[in-house]
């Protein structure tokens, strides 16, 4: 049993020695070459959601402007009513 401590001990102590890679490679011999994926879905998809992105933003905005400024175009109105009531009333007297 001792000596197949050892053993096992000496198999530990044995360092590998690691060897750098440092062979140069030669590009463009024997490796495959970068293609370019076929993007042509991905790239409708991605129009779409634009599309339909830009609407919806041009819709929010329209109406977020009208909601502010609804409350001024009221009294406005308002006023413009009255007007075109009284002033053939007051003219009539």
């Amino acid at each position: 049993m001792a000596d197949e401590e050892t053993e096992t001990e000496e198999v530990v102590e044995e360092v590998v020695e690691e060897i750098p890679i440092t062979a140069e490679i030669p590009y463009g011999v024997g490796m495959p070459t970068v293609v370019m994926p076929f993007m042509t879905p991905f790239d409708e998809i991605t129009e779409s959601i634009t599309y339909r992105a830009q609407l919806v933003a041009r819709e929010q905005k329209l109406s977020s402007s009208v909601c502010a400024a609804m409350p001024v175009g009221l009294v406005v109105g308002f006023f413009f009513a009255l007007l075109m009531v009284l002033v053939p009333v007051l003219l009539m007297t």
